[in-house]
Order: structure tokens, then C-alpha cells, then sequence
């Protein structure tokens, strides 16, 4: 739908991105030569990084539980996110500490993501 909204005020390559990002925000990213949105002259890489981001944010906003508080910390090659969430629990724990979630932005910036779960409360000590 996009490719073919010729209504929207966007140049090619930027269609193909946006084409790009709203196709791939989940699932499997082929590589450059068998993507049917991007052409050769894209910034693929920079598109896949964009992407990895987009996963990420898309894992710690979830419509079914409490946004939680987040710090993030780069300590040599791991990306810690902490999430500070009012109440503790399991549904919590799994939906902010999915792996899959973060994986393509792992292999983009080439770091392991850490997620950890943990009360708001701890926060408010550390404040």
C-alpha cells in the first residue's frame, strides 16, 4: 500500500524505507540482494539498524501492561535495560525479557542487550 500511495508526499527512496520498516517490523530480514522493498542504492544497513531500534522499542512499549521506567546502561559490549515497573510480575517478566525482541539489534551493533525486571520501588531508593 505504501509503494503504491502515490498520494503521500514522500520521494522514492524514502517510500522504499518506509515500505522497508512497516514490512519487516517483525519476522526474518532477508539480506540485501533478496529484499523486494529496497533497491541497490538504499542504505540497507542503516535501514536494518533503524529497524533493530524499532523492534526494541516495540518489546519495552507493550498495550498490554504497565510502560515501565527504563535506564539504560552501555558497559563495554552489553547494553543493560533496566525495566522499573510498579508491580513484579510473571507477564511482565516475560513480555520486557524477550530475546528474540532483541536480537537483530545485537547483531547490528554488535553487543548483547540485557534486560532485567525490577521494581519501581528500587528506583525510588536509589532517587
Amino acid at each position: 500500500m505504501i509503494l503504491e500511495a502515490e498520494h503521500l508526499p514522500l520521494t522514492s527512496p524514502e517510500r522504499r524505507s518506509l515500505a522497508y520498516l512497516t514490512r519487516r517490523h517483525r519476522g526474518k530480514v532477508p539480506d540485501q540482494a533478496s529484499d523486494k522493498f529496497l533497491s541497490q542504492t538504499d542504505d540497507h544497513e542503516s535501514l536494518k539498524t533503524i529497524l533493530a531500534l524499532l523492534r526494541a522499542a516495540d518489546t519495552l512499549d507493550s498495550r498490554s501492561l504497565e510502560s515501565p521506567r527504563l535506564v539504560f546502561a552501555l558497559l563495554g559490549r552489553e547494553l543493560r535495560i533496566t525495566c522499573y515497573l510498579d508491580s513484579d510480575c510473571l507477564k511482565a517478566r516475560k513480555v520486557y525479557s524477550r530475546r528474540k525482541k532483541f536480537r537483530l539489534l545485537e547483531e547490528q551493533l554488535d553487543l548483547r542487550v540485557e534486560p532485567r525486571i525490577c521494581e519501581a520501588q528500587a528506583l525510588q531508593m536509589v532517587a
